[in-house]
């Protein structure tokens, strides 16, 4: 592996620290006698690349939201509910004033719409949508980490692909072993919500398995539907079983050191280049 791949690279900002995982090309252009070949499994390299760029940038969009307070202000949750309920409370009142013969509901109902009204004019999101995105950029890095799998699957099929890839995509397996069974239930939420599975156009009851650990006591059985714990996004497969992925430094590196392997493995022309470019 090239030194400068043995260590992510670290960007300081004043908000946190930006890590990122860099792959060396060897050459510009792969070396095959057919250029059509080199074409098609250049074409598959590059997709593979920028999908594992993608996993990166969602996994430092992640870090920002998953190191930040949900809204600027008391950095406690508790801190943070106490100001909102003060918030809320001091609108009702407000709102109590205007409209003496308002009932409960009415007066609920407005300050509500009345404080979302502020956010929008501070152009500040409320706390319900902020809390959203750490869950959004989890499932980004699901999807692009699934997309560097089903890539790798179909290139280590490929004729003129060194045996090196299909070594590398059952590592890949291995290091990910239920991240096909995440996607797949993150691609079809629809299908999990009703406890649902499709096989060859036709759907299944899914039989959920046991859940007892530190979050969950299901031991008759319980459906997860895309939670967040820390930095396991976690869904229930469609064998029923729970599908855990790791949104980490951690995932990033190990895919790292496998796709960096690939393209070691392959043949090429010309001088190396770093990605991603700046």
């Amino acid at each position: 592996m090239h030194p400068l791949l043995r260590h992510s690279l670290f960007i300081a900002s004043l908000e946190a620290a930006v890590q990122i995982f860099g792959l060396t090309y060897p050459g510009t252009r792969l070396d095959f006698p057919d250029p059509d070949v080199a074409f098609q499994l250049g074409s598959a390299l590059d997709f593979i690349v920028e999908q594992f760029a993608d996993a990166n940038v969602a996994l430092i969009e992640f870090d920002e939201v998953h190191a930040s307070p949900i809204i600027p202000g008391p950095t406690g949750i508790v801190e943070q509910r106490l100001s909102r309920s003060a918030r809320l409370r001091d609108m009702k009142a407000r709102i109590r004033k205007e409209c003496p013969h308002a009932d409960f509901d009415e007066i609920s109902f407005e300050a509500h719409r009345r404080i979302i009204q502020e956010h929008e004019a501070a152009r500040q999101m409320p706390a319900s949508l902020a809390s959203r995105r750490p869950h959004i950029h989890a499932r980004s890095f699901v999807h692009a980490m699934e997309g560097i799998r089903k890539r790798l699957k179909t290139l280590a099929g490929q004729a003129d692909a060194p045996a090196t890839v299909r070594a590398e995509f059952d590592r890949f397996e291995l290091a990910f072993p239920r991240l096909k069974h995440g996607r797949d239930s993150e691609q079809h939420r629809d299908e999990r919500e009703r406890g649902k599975a499709s096989e060859r156009g036709r759907e299944r009851q899914i039989i959920p398995h046991p859940i007892v650990n530190d979050e969950i006591s299901a031991p008759v059985g319980g459906f997860v539907i895309g939670a967040l714990k820390g930095r396991r996004y976690t869904i229930t497969g469609p064998d029923g079983a729970l599908a855990e992925i790791e949104v980490s430094a951690a995932s990033m590196t190990r895919a790292q050191e496998i796709l960096q392997s690939i393209l070691d493995a392959f043949p090429w022309r010309g001088p190396k280049r770093f990605h991603p470019g700046f």
